[in-house]
């Protein structure tokens, strides 16, 4: 089930996301501002109080774009459709506050994300060289969420 993340899940969106990253991870306080504060959503795919996956979507006021900064699903269930059943719920949601297009980075030498989001009709538009903590340069990605 895809619901709404809240505080009460907080112990495991923070543990999920150090399982499914190692580096420019997102901190406790920052998902706690996310569940709290932030503009967007925190989505997450629970089974009997087990979060399996989870999504990150933002967007500004008033803004024409959101932004997908986080999907992570548990490795053992990788391939079984939650990722796509996540980000198509985050761009519902986004839609849902008036954005006509999601935009991402994924790193360059991640070819299993570059897969994915391709798959799903995102398109690159540019580098970022050096975006992320190591130095790795970022693909920015862009889907359009108006039309059929």
């Amino acid at each position: 089930v895809i619901r709404r993340a809240t505080l009460a899940d907080l112990d495991q969106i923070v543990e999920l996301e150090h399982a499914g990253f190692t580096l420019d991870l997102f901190t406790r306080r920052q998902f706690r501002y996310y569940l709290t504060r932030g503009r967007g959503v925190v989505l997450v795919d629970s089974t009997r109080g087990k979060i399996r996956g989870m999504a990150v979507a933002m967007w500004r006021r008033n803004g024409r774009s959101g932004r997908i900064y986080d999907i992570v699903v548990r490795l053992a269930l990788q391939g079984r459709g939650l990722g796509s059943r996540l980000l198509r719920a985050a761009e519902a949601e986004a839609r849902r506050q008036g954005c006509e297009r999601m935009v991402l980075e994924v790193r360059r030498d991640n070819a299993a994300a570059i897969g994915f989001y391709e798959e799903h009709g995102y398109r690159r538009f540019d580098v970022l060289p050096g975006y992320y903590e190591d130095g790795t340069d970022a693909l920015r990605y862009a889907k359009g969420l108006i039309g059929p």
